[in-house]
């Protein structure tokens, strides 16, 4: 059987790239193997860690949704009436689960639209 839990040290190892992700003189993230294949920041272990999660959910007759902006259509948080059920039982994280959700996707749409656009110029290299 494939090995399915993982320190959070093995989680966050990163290849030994033989080169960083850079663009015009910036350095981005990741970087590139000695074969010139691109590796995303810490890929080494995640990637079998998600192959071995996935072979595991498939075994137990589950399957993998794809995670695009279908997911933020329709309602997906419980109601003020829901909200008022759950906390009065203890589970008051998911109160704030929801607030957090909320706050990322609003955050990154206002860290993107604060971003200086590039200049748009034509590159001859």
């Amino acid at each position: 059987m494939a090995q399915l839990v993982y320190t959070e040290a093995d989680l966050l190892r990163d290849h030994d790239y033989a080169r960083p992700h850079v663009v015009d003189g910036q350095r981005l993230h990741g970087g590139f193997l000695a074969d010139g294949t691109y590796q995303p920041p810490r890929a080494l272990v995640r990637e079998p860690a998600l192959d071995a999660w996935t072979e595991a959910l498939r075994a137990r007759g589950g399957e993998v949704f794809g995670a695009d902006a279908s997911l933020l259509s329709g309602l997906r948080l419980p109601n003020v009436a829901q909200h008022r059920v759950l906390l009065r039982r203890g589970h008051g994280q998911t109160f704030w689960g929801s607030l957090t959700v909320t706050g990322k996707i609003e955050a990154r749409g206002r860290l993107l639209a604060d971003l200086p656009f590039p200049g748009l110029y034509r590159r001859t290299a």
